[in-house]
Order: C-alpha cells, then structure tokens, then sequence
C-alpha cells in the first residue's frame, strides 16, 4: 500500500492580541462630539417620553360614542338641509324681484273738493 504524504500549510505567525495600552498622543473623542452625543441622547429621551405621553393619554381617552355621533350627523344634515332651503328661497326672491312686473295702473286724479262736498252732502233734509 503506498503512503501518500499530505503538506499542509503553515498557519500564519499569531497577531499581536495584546491590547496596546493608550499612548499620550491618542486623545479620543473631542470635547464637541461628547457634548453632541449627550445631546443627541437627551433629545431621543425626550421624543421617547413624548411618544409614551401621548400614548398614555389615548389610552385614557373615553372610547368613541357611536350613537352620538349619529345624531350629532343627523343634526349636522338637518342644518346642512335648512340652509340649502334658505339659500334657494333667498335666490327665488332675487329672481321674483328681477321679473317682468306690468307697470302699475295710470294715474287718476283726486276728484275736487266741491265734487266730494256735492256728493256728499243730502240733497233733501226732511
């Protein structure tokens, strides 16, 4: 039986895995990006208060009434009707107002006054 002879590559040297310990040069983060991050954190805190406030106080909330709703509908409908009437019977008298009328009769004169105190007066006092 022959024997084969497998090669196998060598694994690479090991990395330096020790954490090198901070130098003097490296200063991390500036000052600004601290304060901004800060910031930043202080604000998503506040929306995420906000939100739960505004989710609290809709849970409060008392539930729709339906049947108020529907008269408060019918109610709406009936004054939505009214002045519709309204605003027809207003252009219907704009229009009547408009109209062709005949002119009013010719003008008669008032009968004089002795006619009215002849006509007027008995003609036999018995």
């Amino acid at each position: 039986m022959p024997i084969s002879i497998t090669h196998h590559r060598q694994p690479p040297p090991p990395t330096n895995t020790i954490p090198h310990a901070h130098s003097s040069t490296d200063k991390g983060q500036p000052p600004a990006a601290i304060a901004f991050e800060i910031l930043g954190g202080i604000i998503a805190l506040l929306v995420v208060v906000g939100l739960a406030r505004c989710y609290i106080s809709y849970l409060r909330a008392p539930r729709r009434d339906r049947i108020a709703s529907v008269v408060d509908r019918h109610q709406l409908e009936r004054e939505m009707a009214e002045r519709q009437h309204e605003e027809l019977e207003g252009l219907r008298r704009v229009l009547e107002a408009r109209r062709w009328h005949p002119p009013p009769p010719p003008y008669q004169r008032a009968p004089d006054y002795e006619e009215v105190v002849r006509s007027d007066s008995p003609t036999s006092l018995a």
